[in-house]
């Protein structure tokens, strides 16, 4: 993929770079399969790597997959792209960039509001505004990361029935970041709203998952403790579950 991205940037210079990838997500996990995006024809392949491959710097990176939208993927390419744009949620069939969403893309306006304004028509589409989506400036992911790094509360008193779970195939994996850190301190969420550009507006939430480990979810956190968020935050051992198991 590095080396036809590359050539496609020679064959085609512009005034923008972006990637839009298009298939089948499964966020930043390996549950079920061998590997996080794709799965076409039994091939996949990990986050880790494909942020890895781009090569290049680029103006944005679009998910059109579902489950992609979550703070652990965000942190993988934040160094590969200046803005993500993706949803933590199932993505219907006819996703997220369509004809509309493409015209608004390659307009003269800044490329923020454009993106901004690709999440609206989203959002929008057949009036379904309870599909979650949202763009994230990944200008400001390592001052995020510093700040839940350093956060130091007591996790107990978390009321997971306060919490929106995305729901995948059935299980709490993916909570939405905002209905956790609203009951955390005040600035915690003044923090998340620097680097979520646009948020959605379902239920509270804003449209950014992260996990949360818990007794039910026990076989992800062998694979969660290597991951690029977690070993910036140590984001596992925050929480009472895991600390204790350790």
């Amino acid at each position: 993929m590095t080396a036809v991205l590359k050539d496609i940037g020679k064959m085609f210079p512009a005034r923008e770079n972006g990637v839009i990838f298009w298939s089948h997500g499964t966020g930043w996990l390996t549950a079920g399969n061998t590997r996080s995006f794709g799965d076409d024809g039994g091939e996949a392949i990990e986050i880790t790597d494909m942020a890895e491959s781009l090569a290049a710097k680029y103006d944005y990176v679009i998910f059109d997959a579902c489950y992609m939208g979550s703070i652990e993927v965000a942190t993988a390419f934040r160094n590969k792209c200046s803005y993500f744009l993706a949803s933590p949620d199932a993505i219907p069939i006819d996703g997220i960039i369509d004809t509309t969403t493409i015209s608004i893309l390659v307009q003269d306006n800044p490329l923020k509001e454009r993106l901004i304004n690709t999440c609206e028509a989203f959002s929008h589409k057949m009036d379904r505004k309870y599909l979650p989506v949202t763009v994230i400036d990944e200008g400001k992911i390592d001052g995020f990361i510093n700040y839940v790094r350093d956060l130091n509360i007591d996790l107990s008193n978390i009321t997971f029935e306060q919490l929106y779970s995305y729901n995948f195939r059935g299980y709490d994996i993916y909570f939405d970041i905002k209905t956790l850190f609203s009951q955390l301190e005040e600035k915690t969420l003044s923090t998340l709203s620097n680097v979520i550009l646009y948020p959605s507006d379902k239920q509270e939430c804003c449209g950014v998952s992260i996990f949360i480990p818990q007794k039910g979810n026990v076989n992800y956190w062998d694979y969660y403790s290597i991951i690029e968020w977690n070993l910036l935050t140590n984001w596992l051992s925050k929480w009472p579950d895991y600390a204790k198991s350790q």
